[in-house]
């Protein structure tokens, strides 16, 4: 999509509120976390948000920052 100048984003939906910030656990998926440098490299926007989660909803709380290793 970037390469064709259209705008690309990952968004991560993380079904918690009690964190600051979210990364790629690289240890667990060395692949998808190569996946992750490459799209990013290539333009791609990345976005995390931090829900609170009850039994019947997830609601949007905030963003946090994505941290790039």
């Amino acid at each position: 999509m970037v390469t064709a100048g259209k705008r690309a984003a990952m968004v991560y939906v993380i079904q918690r509120n009690d964190c600051n910030r979210f990364r790629i656990a690289c240890d667990l998926d060395p692949a998808y976390h190569r996946a992750f440098r490459a799209a990013r490299a290539a333009g791609v926007e990345a976005y995390a948000i931090k829900c609170e989660v009850a039994c019947d909803s997830i609601t949007a709380d905030a963003t946090v920052p994505v941290e790039y290793m």
